[in-house]
């Protein structure tokens, strides 16, 4: 079949399709009163046809279309509590994992901005995977201010591994280049990928330490997939930076405390409370030489023990009984 031909039907069904949810959602908010028992059952309908129409918008990225739809929506509300993944169905994504799903068809930052005013439970709650929609955006060739966006939303989301061990700034690494699409005043893929690595690092420094399954950091993967040279110097120089900074907190340590740890590393043996006191309290000369002279006095003063004796049987108090 040929492409274009499969691509305005595709366009059609889906032009049907929203025109059967508009009819349904106008013939379901004609229905109840407030005080009818049956109220409840039918605003979760129409929330539910909502939702179908939302996910249909973004999948077409019919991005005008659904924010004329959502500004709509916000007077009307949306229980996204009380909708489930089973009755939403396989076709339709849930309340909760919305925003994970738009944000991986490079939406303006408009578009997610009014999804999380609508779905806000959704920003924290992690898929299937275990991903947050900024591993999605992130993977999925997302602008930077979509990126630095999410991250103002939740801060610690840039350190949150999935199900592979990644965190977001691995999927920035390892997909960006050949996701990203020119649009949303984005035209450069080097400086796109710039901006959204500043806005990691500003969050969270260590994460170019964080290795995933595979035991590969970001820097590698950027490495790996021939990103360009200023993603990879900055991580670079990023890494550097942690480093130095965490070699420079052990060296702020007590000298004798740095040694104890030295000697730990070295000796599995275990140290009692005894060692450490001696360790970080070293016996002075005339200490020891006191010491010495209370062992002296206790000698001199020990009564001399009896010699052993053996009983009639001929055992020792250390033979076993019969």
């Amino acid at each position: 079949m040929n492409p274009c031909t499969s691509r305005q039907k595709r366009a059609e069904s889906t032009v049907h399709s929203l025109y059967i949810i508009d009819r349904s959602v106008e013939k379901l908010s004609l229905g109840p009163l407030p005080d009818d028992k049956n109220c409840t059952e039918r605003t979760m309908a129409v929330d539910k046809l909502r939702l179908h129409k939302i996910t249909h918008l973004i999948a077409n990225e019919k991005w005008r279309e659904l924010d004329s739809f959502l500004s709509s929506t916000d007077d009307a509300g949306v229980i996204t509590s009380q909708i489930s993944d089973d009755a939403i169905g396989e076709d339709f994504v849930s309340p909760m994992h919305i925003v994970h799903y738009c944000c991986r068809f490079n939406p303006p930052r408009a578009i997610v901005r009014r999804l999380t005013s609508l779905y806000p439970e959704g920003v924290k709650v992690p898929d299937k995977i275990g991903r947050l929609p900024l591993h999605h955006a992130a993977k999925w060739g997302s602008s930077h201010r979509l990126i630095k966006f999410l991250i103002e939303l939740d801060p610690s989301a840039v350190s949150v591994k999935d199900s592979q061990g990644k965190t977001p700034i691995h999927y920035l690494c390892l997909h960006f280049v050949d996701a990203f699409r020119p649009g949303h005043f984005e035209t450069n893929v080097e400086e796109c990928m710039v901006q959204a690595i500043e806005a990691f690092l500003e969050a969270d420094l260590s994460i170019v330490s964080i290795e995933d399954e595979l035991d590969y950091t970001a820097l590698e993967y950027a490495i790996e997939s021939n990103a360009p040279y200023r993603v990879v110097r900055r991580l670079q120089k990023a890494t550097e930076r942690y480093w130095k900074e965490k070699q420079k907190t052990s060296t702020t340590m007590p000298s004798n405390v740095h040694a104890l740890n030295e000697a730990s590393q070295g000796n599995d043996a275990f140290h009692t409370p005894d060692m450490v006191h001696q360790t970080l309290n070293p016996p002075t000369i005339a200490s020891s030489n006191d010491e010495k002279a209370d062992d002296h006095v206790r000698t001199a003063n020990k009564p001399t023990p009896l010699p052993l004796t053996k009983k009639s049987s001929g055992r020792t108090k250390y033979a076993m009984t019969a």
